[in-house]
């Protein structure tokens, strides 16, 4: 998926809803946050951050990254992307230095053949990356030396997408391609699956557009949250094995239902894409929770759309975009800020220079075409 093809996704994602009016309930199986999309409202940036810092990552001849954008993670103020068919990791301080690319691709002791995701794991501060095949390379928190291989094959896991810890040795695996439950709970101490859940079909994932572009899975504190793709509801995840329904949304008659997608062939649900499916709230694929807001991103009737949970004040929001024209897509949440990462030709439709102030107007004017990919960083109010 090129940049251009991204942001036209997330552009493809955001409801106008309520003007903060509706209550939230604490989700259960049998409660749901009522979304009505037919009721507008309109929310400033500055309703919810303080400021909106760029930064871009450094260009150079030796320092081009390509499309798609495959993950971002954020680790000790420094930020790390996986791009494009790389098998590579680029690692950028917090003002968008270039530090290093983290690269132990091969067929050695200590290499990885492919590089599905990766993660700097929660409880140890070890660098992860997991190969599509089913093996966990560990390495030292800067990534330069290996400490070992875990491997999921003897489990007869034949193909991984996703994964994150739950506890120092306890991994919650996602493999969209396998029969049955794709859900996997992993503990590498006893090398054994000792849990598994989420029998969704298989043609969901592989044939239609209804599914996470990015990583189903996001952290609040020490505590796992999944995101269903095709309709938003999100789980909480433990090391016990326990998945249950955290926010579970109700758009009314804009709720994607699993009975309403038969099993058809791709060319089907591009057609479906741009008819039934512009009237449902789906494509849910980028988010992010702190302790005062879920945020999140979607689509609906052909354009991007937020939808925000105030936690503070129990409310829920929903538009396309802020008053001042402009976006906050979460690659990545913590209580500080939000941050999105934009190609250069989707930086101009995402964010106004009316919006920046100082060295980042300044940096504004500056950004061409030919850079790689901005970070911008939306500081929420104290």
């Amino acid at each position: 998926m090129s940049g251009k093809v991204v942001y036209i996704v997330l552009m493809s994602l955001i409801v106008i809803c309520s003007g903060c009016v509706s209550t939230i309930n604490r989700v259960d199986e049998e409660k749901a946050v009522v979304v009505n999309l037919d009721e507008k409202s309109k929310i400033s940036l500055f309703d919810l951050f303080s400021s909106i810092e760029l930064i871009p990552l450094e260009t150079s001849d030796s320092i081009l990254m390509g499309a798609p954008l495959r993950q971002m993670a954020v680790f000790k103020n420094r930020f790390y992307l996986l791009v494009g068919k790389e098998n590579q990791l680029w690692e950028f301080d917090e003002k968008g230095h270039f530090i290093k690319s983290i690269n132990h691709y091969g067929a050695g002791p200590g290499e990885y053949s492919t590089l599905a995701c990766f993660q700097f794991n929660h409880f140890t501060g070890n660098l992860e990356i997991l190969s599509d095949f089913g093996d966990i390379f560990v390495y030292d928190e800067s990534g330069t030396s290996f400490k070992k291989k875990i491997s999921l094959r003897g489990e007869g896991i034949s193909a991984v997408h996703e994964f994150i810890s739950l506890s120092p040795a306890k991994y919650l695996i996602f493999s969209s391609s396998r029969n049955g439950n794709k859900m996997i709970w992993y503990d590498a101490l006893k090398e054994q699956v000792y849990k598994e859940d989420y029998d969704l079909p298989s043609f969901l994932f592989f044939k239609t557009p209804y599914h996470h572009t990015f990583s189903p899975f996001y952290l609040y504190g020490d505590t796992v949250h999944f995101v269903q793709g095709y309709n938003g509801e999100v789980f909480v995840a433990d090391s016990l094995g326990t998945f249950s329904s955290k926010y579970h949304f109700d758009f009314g008659k804009a709720n994607l239902l699993l009975s309403d997608l038969p099993d058809k062939d791709i060319k089907y649900y591009i057609r479906h894409r741009h008819a039934e499916g512009t009237k449902k709230a789906t494509c849910f694929i980028t988010y992010g929770e702190n302790s005062h807001y879920y945020i999140c991103s979607f689509s609906y009737q052909n354009r991007p759309m937020h939808l925000i949970v105030d936690k503070r004040e129990g409310k829920v929001c929903s538009f396309s975009y802020y008053e001042e024209n402009c976006s906050s897509f979460p690659f990545y949440m913590d209580e500080e800020a939000l941050y999105s990462l934009l190609y250069p030709k989707e930086l101009y439709k995402a964010v106004s220079p009316q919006v920046l102030s100082g060295k980042d107007a300044e940096r504004y004017k500056y950004i061409t075409l030919e850079n790689n990919p901005i970070i911008v960083k939306y500081v929420f109010k104290k």
